[in-house]
């Protein structure tokens, strides 16, 4: 199993102007470290949330399909584009939308059979979902407590405090909020 991205966002879940402002900044001589900051942020919050920020393109490819269902593992989806898969004949298809459905909500989505899932060639890349998830285009979409802890965490960078553990836990309480708790 893998899960890339295939589109990136095309904005950042806060701005330059947004993040310099919660510091104080008002030179642009660390403007790229700024960025480079709001990456970190953003990388840790949705390792930490298991959820795209801001709305980006997803593709899993499975070896084959489960028995049940299939769980996508970025939330919130926002659309399923394809549903392809090799049949045992190693020609690609693809599943019309009628075939399946999307069960879930913020935390966990699931792409149910609405009978079966066909039988795939023997091969790594059989199944291939793509996906759109994210709260949105808008950093205004995401949750407060999210892009809160974003720029707590952009903040402790500017102040040399990466990992200060006051703050990390601040910043964690704030993503406490909206995580998902997975046992996978």
């Amino acid at each position: 199993m893998s899960l890339d991205q295939i589109i990136a966002p095309l904005k950042q879940p806060i701005t330059l102007q947004k993040a310099k402002a919660q510091c104080r900044c008002q030179h642009d001589l660390e403007d790229d470290l700024f960025v480079e900051w709001i990456d970190g942020a953003t990388n840790y919050a949705e390792s930490c949330i298991h959820r795209q920020l801001i709305t980006a393109t997803w593709k899993l490819t499975l070896d084959a399909f489960p028995q049940e269902s299939i769980e996508l593992k970025k939330t919130p989806v926002q659309a399923i584009e394809s549903v392809q898969y090799f049949d045992v004949n190693d020609g690609l298809q693809s599943l019309s939308s009628d075939s399946w459905f999307l069960e879930g909500d913020e935390v966990s989505a699931w792409l149910v059979p609405a009978i079966s899932w066909p039988s795939t060639a023997e091969r790594p890349d059989a199944v291939q979902i793509t996906f759109r998830c994210g709260y949105g285009n808008e950093p205004a979409n995401i949750p407060a407590c999210i892009r809160n802890a974003l720029l707590i965490h952009t903040e402790a960078h500017f102040l040399r405090k990466p990992w200060d553990e006051k703050i990390m836990v601040c910043v964690t309480r704030l993503l406490r909020q909206k995580t998902s708790w997975r046992y996978t």
